[in-house]
């Protein structure tokens, strides 16, 4: 257990956390010992120590009050502080939220936040290789930098919160971990914080898929907005299909879902003006399309039919 870390948070937890892992937890080992080889600490591999310590001088300190991030001063609200809270405590969390309410930095900031303490070794990330309504073909490169595009967001979340050359480092030690859907099966991810990003977009199976992966020490956060949904017609996704089946008092102690309002919009003034008026919805006779395959290399749509005159 991590020292000054009080009884009834993570030793809570189903998932065995209570026994700690404490930071230093295999110190010695990297996640990429060819890259270790160099003597220059600026270059060289970062074993888990290591990333953890950074990360902790890095991160904006937080009370639960505020914190600053960049030129703004972070208050969160009721909602959002639940994500921390949620996920302090339980296994899986669902965060519901309209585009803007925190979903992605409070997430993020708790994932962060695990790691500065040595509860986790490592933070992945995930979001369906899905484009918003345009086909823009392969894109180029390894793994990352195809899937790059896709969870963009979350990184640049990351960049926010403790710097760019820092979750450089990360990434390049496997401390942190771009994890596509697509390669989920038989994966078991231990001490992780495993961020999904864009649920809405997500299929079915690709979502049972993934509750499936959680291993001891770790905590899955699954983000979405049905009004984003750029995957299907349906109002309906298999991601709220999903937190109603969990919503079940048999989860009650290991799935918590958080419900963000809209009124917690803090990207800008005018989107939540949008919100207010319903404006942000989407005009039905425009946007219709087919389902679209989400694969890495391919994106497959249906025509969407004319609109009525």
């Amino acid at each position: 257990m991590v020292q000054g870390q009080t009884q009834g948070s993570r030793d809570t937890k189903s998932s065995g956390k209570g026994g700690g892992r404490g930071k230093g937890a295999n110190a010695q080992t990297q996640f990429n010992e060819a890259g270790g080889a160099s003597n220059d600490n600026a270059n060289r591999t970062m074993t888990i120590a290591e990333a953890q310590a950074a990360v902790e001088r890095a991160l904006p300190a937080f009370d639960g009050g505020s914190f600053k991030l960049g030129r703004e001063e972070i208050t969160p609200t009721q909602a959002q502080k639940k994500i921390r809270h949620e996920a302090q405590h339980k296994d899986i969390i669902f965060v519901n939220g309209k585009a803007g309410t925190g979903k992605t930095l409070f997430s993020t900031y708790t994932a962060l936040e695990a790691l500065a303490k040595g509860e986790i070794d490592r933070i992945c990330l995930a979001t369906p290789a899905v484009t918003a309504d345009e086909e823009i073909g392969f894109l180029p490169g390894d793994l990352n930098e195809k899937m790059m595009p896709h969870v963009r967001p979350m990184v640049e979340t990351i960049d926010e919160l403790i710097g760019k050359q820092l979750r450089e480092r990360l990434m390049q030690a496997g401390v942190l971990e771009i994890a596509p859907h697509a390669f989920n099966r038989g994966r078991t991810y231990k001490y992780t914080y495993y961020l999904l990003d864009e649920c809405q977009n997500a299929s079915a199976r690709q979502l049972r898929t993934s509750f499936t992966r959680i291993g001891k020490g770790s905590t899955f956060i699954y983000m979405g907005d049905d009004a984003q949904n750029d995957r299907t017609d349906q109002k309906r996704t298999a991601f709220t299909a999903y937190m109603e089946r969990f919503s079940n008092p048999a989860y009650e102690r290991e799935i918590g879902q958080v419900q963000i309002p809209k009124t917690d919009c803090k990207r800008h003034p005018l989107i939540l003006k949008m919100m207010e008026r319903g404006d942000d919805l989407p005009i039905p006779e425009l946007e219709g399309h087919k389902e679209q395959n989400n694969t890495l290399g391919a994106v497959i749509r249906e025509s969407a039919p004319a609109p009525q005159p």
